[in-house]
């Protein structure tokens, strides 16, 4: 099901901050494999590695992206899906995965390539949840080491994957061993990490590590409300998104698999009644925290909001309506999958307000950058041997209630992306997440941009 709901998000090209970290891997920087002073985020495993290999895609590196991403996807909703079954039984785990995977801010991670951050470190948080399910603690450890090397949110986990034992009442707890192990770590990391230094210098205000740094206290209840709206599927956008043209057939496609899926699972009459391994409050428990923790910490931390942020707290939540609905009867768990993939849809329609990091507004964007490669193409079909070309966009802004005004780009141009044996793609974006004091809420007109040619 959730392939089938990214469908439409699989054509976007390269966006924002996709042309930075290609940028650094085509030019071989060190930005996003060592930690770097003029760079505050320091994530060499989906950086460095990951668009590494998207650079040796060539051509290929957009949908090599969303392959990648959705099969991250994939795995994410059968991790989520088994782990929750572990807990609370199959029925359970079903509705959960069906749950995370018709949320509405979903398939955007799958089009916009740079989500990868987000996807795999809700990836390597649920394969941390199961080793520690499974006793293996060492593993888990592992684990979280590489989800904070992928972004770090999962940090707002930690306390739940310390207190695993306790909170499901398995002895012995061993709280001490745990706690002991994970502070060390997140003190390795936080000494190598630029941000944490810069972050604690400044008393975790904003300003020198780009988008991140605790913000205005006034900030904090709507960006709770936003992202709480949006976890249940409902839009967080005034005014309200149209319904998308896909929408009909997505629902009953969607739809007609998450009937299968629920009716495989009820045992025929006169069945064995599935055995529930933990009590049922400790599984509300442990999917309250791992949804509170990296949402409390995204609202507050966050400068700006983003519906796609919400899916790393939409595990937590995934796991508590997973265990809420398998009690009730086929009808009902239906009926309920049926009204939130319906809603999860109606979000993912177009909005006016351009700022907002919605799929429709990477829509948006995509269809702009495209229409600049295939411009830059036409003036220049083709290169000699070891040619390298640097387009870049320049934004001019008519008035911040213009219409073509397209979200998330730079009002100063810069290199967009570097080319070796010919050119193979263009766009431009200098990467609002990398690159710190900037405002990742200025604007681009795509109509207004001018290309630029650098050859040598």
């Amino acid at each position: 099901m959730v392939a089938i709901l990214a469908i439409p998000a699989l054509g976007f090209t390269y966006i924002w901050d996709d042309y930075y970290f290609l940028t650094n891997a085509v030019f071989y920087q060190l930005h996003d494999w060592a930690p770097n002073p003029v760079d505050p985020f320091y994530r060499p495993i989906s950086r460095g590695v990951y668009f590494t290999v998207l650079d040796l895609a060539g051509r290929g590196g957009p949908a090599l992206g969303h392959a990648l991403n959705l099969g991250f996807l994939l795995a994410i909703v059968v991790l989520l899906g088994s782990f929750v079954s572990r807990l609370a039984g199959k029925r359970a785990g079903v509705m959960a995965g069906l749950w995370f995977a018709a949320l509405g801010a979903i398939p955007s991670l799958a089009g916009w390539i740079s989500c990868d951050q987000d996807l795999l470190a809700i990836l390597f948080t649920l394969i941390a949840l199961h080793l520690r399910l499974s006793g293996r603690n060492g593993a888990a450890l592992a684990a979280v080491a590489a989800g904070l090397l992928s972004k770090e949110t999962i940090l707002a986990v930690i306390p739940a994957i310390i207190l695993f034992d306790w909170i499901l009442e398995r002895k012995p707890y061993r709280i001490g061993r745990h706690l002991t192990a994970y502070a060390a770590l997140v003190a390795i990391w936080g000494a190598i990490h630029p941000a944490v230094r810069v972050l604690l210098s400044r008393g975790l205000r904003s300003g020198a590590t780009g988008y991140v740094g605790l913000e205005h206290p006034e900030r904090w209840p709507v960006h709770l409300g936003r992202y709480i709206a949006t976890l249940l599927n409902l839009p967080a956008f005034s005014p309200l998104p149209t319904w998308p043209a896909f929408g009909v057939l997505l629902l009953l496609a969607a739809g007609a698999m998450a009937v299968v899926a629920i009716r495989l699972t009820d045992a025929p009459p006169g069945g064995p009644e599935e055995s529930i391994a933990i009590p049922g409050r400790r599984v509300y428990v442990l999917g309250a925290l791992v949804c509170l923790g990296p949402l409390l910490l995204t609202s507050v931390m966050i400068r700006g909001w983003a519906p796609y942020y919400a899916a790393f707290p939409a595990i937590g939540s995934s796991i508590v309506a997973g265990a809420s609905l398998a009690g009730l009867p086929p009808r009902g768990r239906l009926l309920a999958a049926g009204m939130y993939l319906a809603l999860g849809i109606w979000c993912r329609g177009d909005i006016r307000n351009p700022q907002d990091f919605t799929e429709s507004n990477f829509r948006v964007v995509s269809t702009a950058l495209e229409k600049v490669e295939g411009g830059f193409r036409r003036l220049y079909p083709s290169f000699g041997p070891n040619t390298r070309v640097l387009l870049s966009v320049q934004a001019h802004v008519r008035s911040p209630s213009s219409e073509a005004l397209v979200p998330g780009s730079h009002a100063s141009g810069g290199p967009a992306r570097g080319e070796r044996q010919g050119a193979r793609g263009t766009g431009g974006s200098d990467g609002d997440h990398a690159r710190p004091g900037r405002d990742r809420y200025q604007s681009r007109d795509p109509r207004r941009a001018h290309r630029e040619r650098e050859a040598s």
